[in-house]
């Protein structure tokens, strides 16, 4: 949703089109996520966290790096309830984060068609000002958003 917003000040996007994006993407994930994902904030490496949900590929992600030791659990519940006993088992720190979808986790790739097709009608185009995604980790024009 970050991304969305600095698209918008960036002059990327219109405000309707950056309100319109943000509005159906959480119309779906409401609809269509809600009840059914977990995300925690751990103190670990990309790496260590990497190997602690290794085996749960299909079902947990790396969902955000914040830090050096800091990073975002995202994906089934259940999945991630036992990868974070396992790290407070080895006095990891941890925070639930009070969600009940999983961001940036494979419960979101089923949304990616239903938000094409509801976003048909955005025109993103060419950034006023410098914009660096977060999606690409890159600069951007604007107009491939």
């Amino acid at each position: 949703m970050g991304e969305i917003a600095a698209a918008h000040v960036a002059g990327a996007l219109s405000l309707d089109d950056a309100a319109r994006i943000a509005c159906a993407r959480s119309r779906l994930v409401r609809e269509r996520s809600s009840g059914n994902g977990a995300m925690a904030l751990v103190e670990l490496s990309l790496a260590e966290a990497e190997a602690a949900i290794a085996g749960h590929a299909s079902r947990l992600a790396v969902a955000a790096i914040n830090g050096p030791r800091a990073v975002v659990l995202s994906g089934d519940r259940d999945a991630l309830s036992a990868v974070l006993a396992d790290l407070r088992s080895r006095h990891v720190w941890l925070r639930s984060i009070n969600v009940d979808y999983a961001s940036h986790s494979p419960q979101m790739d089923p949304l990616a068609g239903p938000l094409r097709e509801l976003l048909r009608g955005v025109r993103p185009t060419p950034a006023s000002v410098p914009f660096f995604s977060t999606v690409t980790a890159r600069r951007e024009d604007g107009a491939r958003l």
